[in-house]
């Protein structure tokens, strides 16, 4: 499903990247619980939910930036999926240089 727009760039968030930020929600919590020993289902979705995009935030912005640099370097970029595992940033052509292919891998 499509989630936004950055640089003419669409986000794409697939179903099954849900489950990762739900199990990390969820163990955050418990984490949370263990430590604190506050069992407020409150606090618990509370948390869960600041750990769960966290964890896509940063997924997001890593694809983001291999598109960006793909763009200043002159390349096209369809979108970027995101998926239970990580993301995919579709660029439709191979970098053009040595240089641009060190730093879209780095």
């Amino acid at each position: 499903m499509k989630i936004g727009t950055v640089k003419g760039i669409e986000l794409k968030l697939h179903l099954s990247t849900l489950i990762i930020v739900g199990l990390v929600g969820f163990y955050a919590a418990q984490l949370y619980y263990a430590v604190t020993g506050n069992s407020d289902i409150i606090n618990f979705i509370i948390i869960g939910l600041i750990n769960g995009f966290i964890i896509l935030g940063s997924i997001m912005v890593h694809e983001l930036m291999h598109s960006i640099v793909s763009l200043r370097h002159g390349l096209k970029v369809s979108d970027i999926e995101l998926y239970m595992f990580g993301g995919v940033s579709n660029i439709e052509e191979e970098p053009k240089t040595p240089r641009s292919d060190l730093l879209w891998f780095s």
